[in-house]
């Protein structure tokens, strides 16, 4: 009921069955309003824990690659390491053919280790010793594993000589192999080794006629990721 300004009153009659409908919807709309915010926040719920799942897969994807990709650097190390041993030792000094004069000694300082100062040591060399003869200079040394646990360590290894004070520098590589900067072009030029405990190293480099003695002898040691283990100088003293 409505009420003009002039004093009229105007009403109004709703239908029974509008009304009714209305509130058949109404009573409806409710409950299915309900079911679809509820059903939204479960699948919401559910996608949430679905990219989850899908993180956790792509993060053991990832570590399951990186565990196949060291395992294959590993057996090719370790295929390397094979033929190394299939093939015949070279043997450091030559048996003379006519009697010579006896070799020379030569004195080792040890002078800086380039690596160890950076990382935790993990081999290192002992037992250092050198020969000059027949213009060779053999060298020889024991590489120590310093692992705990009896954990084996692999890897490669030069044995590099300079003489800086020669003009031009001279430079003398076992296993022969290109410098870049100073250092092999390709690691895995080196001679492979993998101990336990320690390994005997043998090397030999050739002097040629009217060269220079070489005045630093340097170990260089990788392992099997070509990150350097041990960088180490010795200074020569030549004997008179």
């Amino acid at each position: 009921m409505i009420m003009g300004r002039v004093g009229k009153v105007r009403s109004y009659r709703i239908s029974r069955r509008l009304f009714l409908w209305a509130v058949l919807f109404f009573a409806a709309y409710l409950p299915f309003s309900v079911y679809l915010v509820n059903r939204y926040f479960e699948l919401r719920n559910e996608n949430v824990a679905q990219r989850g799942k899908i993180e956790r897969l792509e993060r053991d994807a990832l570590r399951g690659d990186n565990a196949l990709s060291r395992s294959k650097e590993h057996i090719a190390f370790l295929e390397d390491y094979i033929l190394q041993i299939d093939k015949p030792a070279e043997h450091v000094s030559e048996p003379p053919k006519a009697p010579e004069k006896k070799p020379e000694a030569v004195a080792l300082k040890p002078s800086e280790d380039k690596a160890g100062a950076r990382d935790e040591k993990i081999v290192s060399v002992e037992e250092l010793v050198t020969e000059k003869q027949s213009g060779k200079l053999n060298v020889s040394f024991k590489l120590v594993n310093l692992l705990p646990d009896d954990t084996s360590v692999g890897g490669y290894v030069f044995i590099m000589a300079r003489n800086k004070e020669a003009p031009p520098s001279q430079d003398w590589t076992y296993p022969p192999v290109k410098l870049l900067s100073g250092l092999p072009e390709t690691y895995k030029r080196g001679q492979v080794f993998l101990i336990q405990r320690f390994k005997p190293i043998q090397g030999k480099l050739t002097l040629n006629p009217g060269e220079d003695a070489p005045a630093i002898l340097e170990i260089l040691v990788y392992d099997q990721a070509g990150k350097i283990m041990l960088h180490k100088d010795f200074e020569i003293a030549h004997a008179p």
